[in-house]
């Protein structure tokens, strides 16, 4: 399984991702991972497409990250059928948040 790790750092005062600018695109079982060397932040996810009810793009019970430098998660699909999109934001104490996606393919 593919393992992607996006790094969240601050930038001329603004959150900024590596990895095509925090969007992401996987399949059911890659890893993605976040990490800032610098700074905590906190993940928020919400669902943009698809049928399913999950808000949360990962395999095991929602646990939005909060105040972390580091977040794991293995990527689930909610509906095999209609494969989703989630936004998530980047939310570092400060500064504006950063709001990417995840698509995730069969």
């Amino acid at each position: 399984m593919p393992n992607t790790t996006i790094n969240i750092d601050v930038v001329g005062g603004a959150i900024v991702c590596d990895a095509k600018g925090g969007n992401v695109r996987g399949h059911v079982g890659d890893r993605v991972t976040w990490h800032s060397a610098h700074y905590n932040f906190s993940l928020r996810f919400a669902l943009l497409t698809g049928e399913g009810k999950q808000n949360w793009p990962f395999q095991g019970p929602p646990a939005p990250p909060s105040e972390v430098k580091d977040f794991p998660g293995v990527l689930a699909l909610a509906d095999p059928n209609d494969p989703p999109a989630y936004k998530y934001t980047v939310i570092i104490d400060g500064y504006l948040p950063l709001d990417p996606i995840i698509i995730v393919d069969r």
